[in-house]
């Protein structure tokens, strides 16, 4: 089965039942809920999802869209869970645990997670140096088990 991304119209459309049909017009069957699916989008949709209406294969986290963020603002790096802010990350699994509620009510079987990344103070050029030859390293055997 191939699923779309409601991220292909859901910045269109406040209606959670408007992105749905959008999608049956084009008789697609299964869907990712993305981030920028809105709280009141999905009381919309969960009805109409629960009937079977259409299958949801994944929810990318966020989702729905964390209190207190504008939908223009939603992202899957809203809050960081590698954030060294201790703050960012509480909300990073706050939201997180809500995407994965969603997850077990819908009976969605897969969670898209951006787990964030690390800022270093890092120049790529010192590492070239002290990295080989591109072409040497290349050409090394893969390491085998």
């Amino acid at each position: 089965m191939i699923g779309l991304s409601t991220s292909w119209r859901s910045s269109e459309t406040n209606s959670g039942k408007e992105l749905l049909d959008d999608f049956a017009r084009l008789e697609v069957e299964a869907l990712e809920l993305e981030y920028r699916i809105t709280p009141d989008m999905l009381r919309e949709m969960i009805p109409i999802i629960k009937k079977g209406a259409i299958s949801i294969l994944s929810i990318h986290n966020f989702c729905p869209v964390p209190d207190d963020v504008p939908r223009s603002q939603a992202s899957a790096n809203v809050f960081l869970l590698s954030s060294v802010d201790k703050e960012e990350r509480r909300q990073a699994i706050k939201y997180s645990l809500k995407t994965i509620q969603l997850a077990h009510e819908l009976e969605v079987k897969a969670v898209v997670f951006h787990v964030g990344h690390v800022d270093i103070d890092a120049k790529k050029e010192r590492f070239f140096v002290l990295c080989p030859d591109k072409q040497d390293w290349m050409r090394r055997e893969p390491f085998t088990m």
